[in-house]
């Protein structure tokens, strides 16, 4: 095979395969859209059949998403346990803000991490 044989073999749609034998799972994606985009689409489709591993620290986080949840609805923070630029980022009137529109919603009774890709919250 030539080189100009092997360009010609470059041009075309990229086809990313990611292949599970132990499942029998093959996830093959085609789309149009920009570089990157069948990536990201497989990647997203493996994470729905394939969860992560358990966070062990997963509980304490979510407790403390529970915790500023209530306190953001009772419009009142517990601004001793932020990180500085949280706090800085929520000013009294954001807090009033969220304080009025949360409040209605009533109290929490569970919170559930759904993606750990996400950059983490620092409180």
């Amino acid at each position: 095979m030539t080189a100009s044989d092997l360009a010609r073999w470059d041009i075309g749609l990229p086809l990313p395969e990611h292949r599970f034998p132990n499942e029998g799972i093959a996830i093959v994606v085609l789309t149009n859209g920009t570089a990157g985009t069948n990536e990201k689409v497989t990647n997203e489709i493996e994470a729905l059949l394939f969860p992560p591993a358990a966070d062990p620290a997963a509980p304490a986080a979510l407790m403390s998403i529970q915790t500023l949840f209530a306190q953001l609805q009772a419009g009142r923070l517990a601004r001793s346990v932020m990180t500085e630029a949280l706090d800085a980022y929520f000013s009294e009137q954001l807090v009033s803000d969220f304080a009025s529109s949360l409040r209605p919603l009533g109290t929490t009774v569970t919170v559930t991490q759904t993606r750990t890709d996400l950059p983490t919250l620092q409180l």
